[in-house]
């Protein structure tokens, strides 16, 4: 990569605070079926609003397919102003682990630059210290977010 071209940038993010089970009634149940609380909507709007004021605009947001990450994404994408076909739900980052967090983010593309993938722990946190194993990073709260400056020719690497 010549020194001229731009880093591309990452920023992972974990799914804001979810209920602690699906809401009752809701016929698909289960962990992939439980929605953010309020608290929850209140984080990720904050999410949004952090990354607009530091000028952080993803090219496109993946999420996995869970609802919770589905609600976050698209709180922060409206905050930013992230069309809707920008955003991507991918089943494969459901309780992703590292390497498939990874595999996610070489769907992006050559022509995407500026990246942001919601998921979920203990795998969004891992794939952080992986990518940066010197910042003894903690585990992400809800909403936890951490941006990285990657010299890549493109998100295969």
């Amino acid at each position: 990569m010549s020194t001229a071209t731009p880093p591309r940038l990452l920023w992972l993010l974990r799914h804001a605070e979810a209920q602690v089970e699906a809401a009752a009634g809701d016929p698909s149940g289960g962990d992939h079926a439980r929605a953010l609380t309020r608290r929850g909507v209140a984080e990720a709007t904050r999410a949004a609003a952090r990354c607009a004021e530091l000028g952080w605009q993803p090219e496109l947001l993946l999420a996995s397919s869970a609802t919770r990450t589905r609600q976050t994404a698209e709180i922060v994408a409206l905050g930013l102003g992230l069309a809707a076909g920008k955003i991507v739900m991918l089943d494969e980052l459901y309780l992703a682990d590292p390497d498939a967090i990874r595999r996610a983010a070489a769907q992006a593309g050559p022509r995407i630059t500026r990246l942001m993938i919601v998921a979920h722990n203990p795998g969004i946190s891992a794939f952080a210290r992986q990518l940066a194993p010197d910042a003894a990073l903690p585990g992400f709260d809800t909403a936890g977010m951490a941006r990285f400056e990657l010299h890549l020719e493109d998100w295969s690497q």
